[in-house]
């Protein structure tokens, strides 16, 4: 028998805590539940540690972009062969795997049975459902057309999913080489170099500067070799914190979109994501002010959410989207005009589609070319590198046995 420390809301909507006991969290919850109380937060009171042992359903536990997408796309099914919504989401709730997402979906059906909407249901668990979801939901409550506005959001998930993976499976074999390649250097240095290095001392040989170089270097590394993993961590975690205050998210964010590669990469996901969204949102019928404030924030960049305001007040204001747009620097000429005449013609949230899957395939193609140059790329510097310190080690016995 465990004891379970909880946070909960009463039918008044009081906060109330308390603890309760029981065989497993499961059961722990479905006791507070008899309680019709309304569960924020679970934990095990002899150990707090975050996600397998606390069950924060309303606040920072996450569940996986694919669990969503299937999520959306088998109650869009379910709801087009004419079940209930309740029956779908019960079902589907006995078909999930991950706990999280299984709690959330069971709070979600006692929300529903209590009379509540479903995007009202939604919004309760902000860690588990986006907001983007639960304004395109009541979208589409609202117009009656929830299959279809399930069917749009699984096709967003998955587009997420797709350029996610694109871009992990583009950085991956880089990766792979540039840690061989590190561990690689570290046994020359460690191990072989000290052994020839003896060698040379005991033959008494003159050696070139290079030779020189290389043997300074291994030296200093075997006597100062926890400089090095230092250094890398105080620069990672440093520009981490640094990244992460306004300021330095900002600036960070300007510095890399300007470089050469990788900065029209970054530009090009963040017009994906954008716009896709924005017109996601449009076609839900979300008003415009509304699906900018999130589709902006879902974007993750730090220049559209400090553009936002001005954006924001420039339509109160009367203007279109595309002026305001062109004061962030992001968005080309071409997505500007695009833009304008969406809005010119009455259909902005049809160009916006045609953008986002028009970027989407440059983006695809870009990766391709990124991973394609980086792998000969990275073989050449390594080769380069190593066959430096090779010859260099060799090049005073060369010279030797030439001289013999």
């Amino acid at each position: 028998m465990f004891t379970y420390v909880y946070r909960a809301r009463d039918w008044q909507g009081k906060l109330v805590s308390g603890t309760v006991k029981a065989e497993s969290l499961q059961q722990a919850v479905q006791r507070i539940r008899d309680k019709e109380y309304f569960l924020i937060e679970i934990k095990e009171r002899s150990d707090s540690r975050i996600i397998r042992n606390v069950w924060n359903i309303g606040y920072g536990s996450s569940v996986k972009t694919r669990e969503l997408s299937v999520f959306c796309r088998q109650m869009a099914t379910l709801l087009k062969a004419g079940l209930p919504l309740l029956t779908s989401l019960q079902i589907l709730k006995g078909q999930t795997s991950g706990k999280v997402f299984q709690l959330a979906l069971a709070g979600v059906e006692q929300s529903l049975q209590e009379g509540s909407n479903f995007s009202d249901a939604l919004q309760q668990y902000p860690g588990v459902f986006p907001r983007l979801m639960a304004s395109m939901v009541e979208a589409g409550e609202l117009v009656g057309l929830l299959d279809k506005i399930l069917e749009q959001l699984a096709e967003h998930f998955e587009n997420e999913l797709k350029l996610r993976e694109k871009i992990v499976g583009a950085i991956t074999y880089p990766l792979i080489v540039l840690m061989l390649s590190f561990f690689l250097l570290l046994f020359l240095f460690y191990f072989l170099l000290p052994v020839f290095a003896n060698m040379l001392h005991n033959l008494q040989l003159p050696l070139p500067f290079a030779t020189e170089a290389v043997l300074q270097m291994g030296n200093f590394l075997q006597n100062y070799w926890y400089v090095f993993p230092l250094a890398v961590t105080l620069l990672i975690f440093g520009g981490i914190k640094a990244l992460k205050t306004p300021e330095g998210g900002l600036w960070g964010e300007k510095f890399f979109l300007l470089t050469p590669v990788l900065g029209p990469l970054a530009r090009k996901i963040i017009i994906v994501r954008f716009c896709r969204i924005l017109g996601l949102l449009l076609q839900g019928g979300v008003p415009l002010l509304q699906s900018l404030q999130m589709a902006h924030k879902s974007s993750s960049s730090r220049i559209l959410a400090a553009a936002f305001e001005a954006v924001q007040s420039s339509i109160r204001g009367g203007s279109k989207l595309a002026d305001p747009l062109r004061i962030t620097g992001i968005f080309p000429s071409l997505v500007l005009e695009m833009i304008a005449i969406g809005e010119e013609t009455g259909s902005l949230e049809d160009f916006l589609a045609k953008i986002s899957e028009l970027y989407e395939q440059e983006v695809s193609s870009s990766l391709d070319r990124l991973s394609t140059l980086l792998e000969p790329i990275l073989i050449l510097l390594v080769g380069v590198i190593l066959g430096f310190v090779i010859v260099s080690i060799f090049l005073p016995i060369l010279t030797l046995l030439n001289g013999l």
